[in-house]
């Protein structure tokens, strides 16, 4: 990305979310804005001061959340405020020991943080050591008793990413546990496990695997959704399956999802927000999709009609309409059914031209 010499006003949300930004260049006349100098080999557009040096500060934060690349916190800030919310293309952070205030929602949405680390030397915030240990990186306070993650001592700035695998003797999970963080490779949850927030995995982004220990009596992996997909469900008659009436937990399901025959509805935002589905498989059978379904599917790259043996219709129709901004890229197919994938594709595009040149391009 390339910024001219001219610019002199950027809105504060300009670049919001934009994931996938490698470079950023502006020219070195630009009275007004400049890369920052303090913060390591990241790209971090800032104001210039009065003596035409761009640095970050405390006051002085990413300008139209404009920033990528691996970020370390220079040692002359003392806190991090909300600015680099939504600074998707940040690859990693590096918090020195001067830090002593993180905003609770400092890193919202910086889905492409694979790597978190923070000085030992600080004396108020660490990686949780009961969950480093196995991969994962969750930023939590230190306090008298260590620096150890729980529901009282959860996640600071959104700033978690790796394996999560929760101790056990952990019962509950809340809202604030790993919503709208980094990348997350795997969550593993324990036996003593019986209770979760229904936004506690909201927004997490490229999970691949979730497992439950088979001691659990509370939740399991549903068994009636492909065998790619991992969403967790309660256990009822020590069966997992998901209906109806036994919704996914959490809002975090991944991989491809099989809709099973007997699911006839898709709620109005139906998995929004998520960010860790790949795929889904769309039967005949399905009678309704509401509005808003998989509003935002960030990762969603195959869409499989199956067992369409007559004119795609109703179901293709509500699957143009009400998937909302899913920044799609990828094939769609048919299965199983009498209507080519080739027909399938031909059908949407000369049916719903507008919407579905909306959302077919990232």
């Amino acid at each position: 990305m390339s910024l001219c010499t001219e610019l002199s006003n950027i809105d504060e949300h300009a670049f919001i979310c934009c994931n996938g930004i490698k470079d950023i260049k502006i020219s070195p006349e630009n009275q007004h804005f400049g890369l920052a100098t303090n913060v390591g080999k990241a790209k971090v557009l800032v104001k210039k001061d009065s003596h035409g040096q761009a640095l970050l500060s405390d006051l002085n934060g990413p300008v139209g959340h404009l920033a990528c690349g691996n970020l370390e916190i220079p040692s002359s800030m003392t806190s991090i405020s909300r600015s680099f919310w939504g600074c998707s293309s940040l690859t990693s952070v590096s918090i020195p020991a001067s830090i002593v205030s993180i905003d609770n929602s400092a890193f919202l949405f910086c889905f492409s943080i694979s790597k978190i680390s923070v000085d030992n030397a600080n004396e108020k915030f660490g990686l949780a050591e009961n969950l480093k240990m196995n991969g994962g990186s969750v930023v939590v306070k230190k306090t008298p008793d260590g620096c150890n993650w729980s529901n009282e001592n959860n996640c600071v700035g959104h700033l978690a990413c790796g394996d999560i695998v929760i101790p056990e003797g952990t019962t509950e999970l809340n809202s604030k546990f790993i919503n709208c963080v980094g990348k997350i490779n795997k969550i593993s949850l324990p036996a003593s496990l019986t209770s979760i927030d229904s936004s506690a995995f909201s927004y997490v982004a490229g999970c691949k695997k979730i497992s439950i220990s088979d001691k659990n009596s509370t939740y399991g992996l549903a068994e009636n959704v492909g065998k790619n997909c991992y969403g967790i469900v309660k256990k009822i008659n020590n069966k997992c399956e998901w209906s109806a009436s036994n919704d996914f937990v959490g809002e975090l399901v991944c991989g491809h999802l099989v809709i099973p025959e007997t699911i006839t509805v898709l709620p109005e935002y139906f998995l929004m927000g998520n960010f860790s589905i790949t795929g889904i498989t769309i039967p005949s059978t399905l009678l309704k999709i509401e509005d808003f379904v998989l509003r935002d599917a960030k990762y969603l790259s195959e869409i499989i009609f199956d067992k369409f043996n007559s004119s795609p219709g109703f179901v293709v129709y509500r699957t143009v309409y009400s998937f909302y901004e899913i920044h799609w890229n990828g094939v769609i197919k048919c299965t199983n059914s009498k209507v080519s994938s080739e027909e399938m594709l031909d059908y949407m595009k000369s049916n719903f031209e507008n919407q579905f040149q909306y959302w077919t391009h990232k």
